[in-house]
């Protein structure tokens, strides 16, 4: 009779470590077909996932949205002519990395804390067609458009913080 409650112990906590390790999550694991695809262009360009934001946008391409804001500020850094993409679907993937280049520019030890690098990918036909990247302030507004108008004023000496 003492041994059914030793048991009955040792089979709740079979169950909740085989619960606790099915509820883990492993930021590779997560990806696939397309998101792997841009994860990986992530990767290549040398720059290291801190946070996977998966899907941003998906839309199809028209000539309507070219003269709308922001997509038309997007394409326009593009290397390659929008043109070629006129009727497909374009999905756009997110990452926040670190080993950007923007990171060299904001540099500081008073402003690294306050900002992140946000790549984002764009794909077509599970093919990687282009992108952006930007920092992004993760101060309170007052606190960011201080930082925004301190970067401003600085530049113009010459230093660039």
């Amino acid at each position: 009779m003492k041994q059914k409650p030793f048991i009955l112990y040792f089979i709740i906590l079979g169950l909740i470590l085989l619960t606790a390790s099915g509820c883990r999550t492993d930021a590779k694991a997560e990806l696939s077909g397309d998101k792997q695809t841009a994860a990986d262009y992530v990767q290549s360009q040398g720059y290291e996932i801190v946070s996977n934001r998966g899907e941003t946008n998906r839309y199809n391409l028209d000539n309507k949205r070219l003269i709308e804001a922001p997509y038309m500020l997007i394409w326009g850094l593009q290397n390659k002519e929008p043109e070629l993409y006129l009727g497909k679907e374009i999905i756009t993937y997110g990452f926040i990395v670190k080993n950007h280049p923007l990171e060299t520019i904001y540099n500081s030890s008073k402003t690294k804390s306050h900002y992140q690098i946000d790549v984002e990918i764009m794909l077509a036909g599970g093919k990687v067609i282009g992108g952006t990247s930007h920092y992004k302030l993760i101060k309170s507004l007052v606190y960011s458009l201080f930082l925004g108008f301190s970067l401003i004023d600085r530049s113009r000496d010459g230093e660039v913080m």
